[in-house]
C-alpha cells in the first residue's frame, strides 16, 4: 500500500495502465483492490495465498484472481508461481504476536 501510495499520489493516470506489479507474495484482498484501484494491469508474485496459510501466516482465503473475476470494470492481468520456490523460503513461520 505505501509503494502505491507513493507511486500515485495524485491518483491514477493514463501511464499507470502500462505498469506492472511483481511482489514476492499474492496480494491479500486489500492490496488488491488498491492494486486495481490504481489502474495497474497485472500482476506477478511466487508465493501464494494458500502456501503463506499452510506456512502460519493468517490470510483472508480469497484469492487475488478471484477478486478480479468479481470485479468486472477493471482489467487486470494475474500471473503466480512466478520463481515460487525462492520466494516460498522467504516465508519462514511468522513471528507469534505477544
Amino acid at each position: 500500500i505505501d509503494a502505491l501510495q507513493d507511486l500515485f499520489g495524485d491518483g491514477p493516470g493514463p501511464v499507470h495502465r502500462d505498469l506492472a506489479l511483481y511482489t514476492t507474495a499474492e496480494p491479500c484482498p486489500m492490496c488488491m483492490g488498491a492494486i486495481l484501484w490504481s489502474g495497474i494491469r497485472q500482476v506477478v508474485f511466487g508465493t501464494s495465498i494458500e502456501t503463506l496459510q499452510r506456512k502460519g501466516w493468517r490470510q483472508i482465503e480469497i484469492t487475488c484472481l478471484e477478486l478480479v473475476r468479481r470485479a468486472p470494470a477493471w482489467n487486470c492481468d494475474i500471473l503466480g508461481g512466478v520463481l515460487e520456490s525462492e520466494c516460498d523460503a522467504l516465508f519462514g513461520e511468522p513471528e507469534s504476536a505477544g
